[in-house]
């Protein structure tokens, strides 16, 4: 005798309505097709960030049969604004550029721009920038730096991330504007030539630099130099993260030799995206890069640091948050976890606060009659105190521990 247990309709129903769901959604992923094309961007045509997609992109069209176009746009504030209309699908910038989008930073705060949710998407590569003299100059050491005041430290005024790198070491050094010199120059060229001509002493150098390879392992102008910056200088990496708390450092591992082990300014480059942008593109453009990585780490110096690796990496630290799309592939590689999600939250939160107080503060600016444009003092300072007026979050480096204690306090 054969028993049948009844179930009740409603169960039968809700058992039936999921299972078409899943069905669903597994045919959706099964029948989706690239688009017909996808748009990556970054700086001007010598750029590091644009040599990169152009290595990596016709591998991608050779599989997939999808078109890609890569843009080269000198300026920060329209390459942002790109993503943020979705104009550009991926915007290849390091993770600090992203916080001073954030942050209405100098350049990017303008009525049309400002801060508005991006998402962290694709894996990019690293770069340092360490603390560089020539023998010549006579310094050595920190110390040796220390003890000269008024030794000059070139920049180009117009790169605004650069001049930033001066007011870090000078805040690691525990020096001030007087005890080391800011020498401007109108361009990242004209700032080079004065260095080879011994127009001042010190610099921020790229070790894998043409310049500094030309002079590397000679004793050409005394040779090259790079200073390390210890991390059990507690108040000297005090000092660092006060005055920029988006930048970080680390130990150089490419380069030349006489780089190599020193710490020094560590910048991590990822592709950002529209947090709009379909998840499944993402998703499956992550799975690519890892995949497909034999077939284009040749292609360029920094295709090598386009891994997964360095991707996870950068998530212990970032401070934007990251795409639907990269966080379900990292969860499946077990990439991911639960501080992840803090953090991502946390983030998540930060941004939305960001993007509201900057709405107020152009209403404010407004009726003091005030310009909203980059180069406006008046509105700098306007956006900037009123952030401190209103206890807005400073956007930067952050331990899990220290997101897990502000999250509870943050509104």
């Amino acid at each position: 005798m054969k028993i049948f247990k009844i179930v009740p309709v409603s169960t039968m129903l809700l058992f039936l309505a999921l299972s078409f769901t899943y069905a669903g959604a597994e045919t959706a992923k099964k029948d989706w097709k690239w688009p017909k094309r996808l748009i990556a961007a970054s700086g001007g045509l010598t750029s590091p960030g644009y040599i990169v997609p152009i290595s990596w992109t016709p591998i991608h069209q050779k599989d997939t049969g999808m078109k890609w176009r890569v843009l080269a746009e000198p300026a920060s504030v329209t390459r942002f604004r790109l993503v943020k209309d979705r104009k550009i699908d991926f915007l290849y910038s390091n993770l600090q550029a992203g916080g001073d989008l954030l942050s209405g930073g100098e350049g990017l705060a303008t009525r049309q721009d400002g801060p508005f949710q991006l998402r962290l998407a694709l894996p990019g590569f690293k770069m340092f920038f360490g603390l560089e003299a020539f023998g010549r100059s006579g310094v050595k050491t920190l110390d040796d730096i220390r003890k000269r005041p008024g030794i000059t430290y070139g920049v180009p005024i117009g790169i605004v991330g650069i001049v930033r790198v001066a007011d870090a070491y000078r805040a690691f050094l525990g020096m001030d504007e007087k005890e080391m010199v800011t020498v401007p120059y109108g361009s990242y060229r004209g700032m080079t030539s004065a260095y080879l001509q011994g127009k001042f002493d010190l610099i921020g150098e790229d070790p894998t630099g043409m310049t500094v390879q030309r002079f590397s392992g000679t004793n050409k102008k005394g040779g090259v130099i790079f200073f390390d910056l210890p991390e059990d200088d507690i108040e000297g990496n005090k000092r660092f993260r006060q005055e920029v708390p988006k930048m970080s450092l680390g130990v150089c591992d490419i380069g030349v030799p006489e780089a190599r082990g020193k710490r020094m300014l560590l910048f991590r480059w990822i592709a950002y995206a529209n947090k709009e942008l379909d998840s499944e593109i993402v998703y499956r453009l992550l799975k690519w890069h890892e995949e497909s990585y034999d077939r284009f780490k040749d292609k360029c110096p920094l295709c090598p640091f386009i891994t997964i690796k360095a991707f996870r990496d950068t998530l212990n630290v970032t401070y934007i948050p990251v795409h639907e799309g990269a966080i379900r592939y990292m969860k499946e590689k077990g990439m991911w976890s639960a501080a992840d999600d803090i953090r991502h939250k946390y983030n998540i939160k930060v941004a939305d606060i960001h993007i509201k107080a900057y709405q107020s503060a152009i209403a404010r600016a407004d009726a003091k009659k005030v310009e909203v444009v980059a180069d406006s003092e008046e509105w700098q300072a306007l956006w900037e105190n009123y952030k401190k007026e209103k206890g807005i979050p400073v956007v930067g480096i952050m331990s899990d521990k220290e997101i897990a204690d502000s999250f509870p306090n943050l509104k």
